[in-house]
């Protein structure tokens, strides 16, 4: 999903959200990203709720991402959506590979279930 904004002459992308499948019923949300002169408008609120609606649509059940452990305003607004720390030791075989490929040092993995 993306967030677009006019300034006049031209409409902008301002915000984007990267999703990835991992599974049937797994995605992986790799950046949520908001121009600095636009933050502080809820648009990432806005983009994490249309991620969740077309998980919802495509039958996903579960949404993971990762959050550097300094970044605390980003782990407060993934948390205020749902998001919490993912138990590692309930993932499916295979998918915490996956998962820790695309990990950094400083990063925490959350998830969030998503209700059918």
């Amino acid at each position: 999903p993306v967030a677009t904004a006019h300034n006049g002459t031209h409409e902008a992308i301002v915000a984007v959200a990267d999703v990835h499948r991992l599974e049937a019923e797994a995605w992986y949300v790799s950046a949520v990203a908001v121009d600095p002169d636009h933050r502080r408008r809820r648009l990432a609120t806005l983009l994490l709720d249309r991620v969740d609606a077309a998980a919802l649509a495509a039958n996903v059940t579960t949404l993971y991402l990762h959050v550097a452990r300094s970044n605390w305003p980003a782990t407060r607004l993934y948390e205020a959506r749902g998001f919490s720390a993912a138990p590692q030791a309930l993932l499916p075989p295979g998918l915490l590979d996956k998962l820790d490929a695309k990990a950094g040092p400083d990063m925490v993995l959350l998830h969030k279930r998503l209700l059918l």
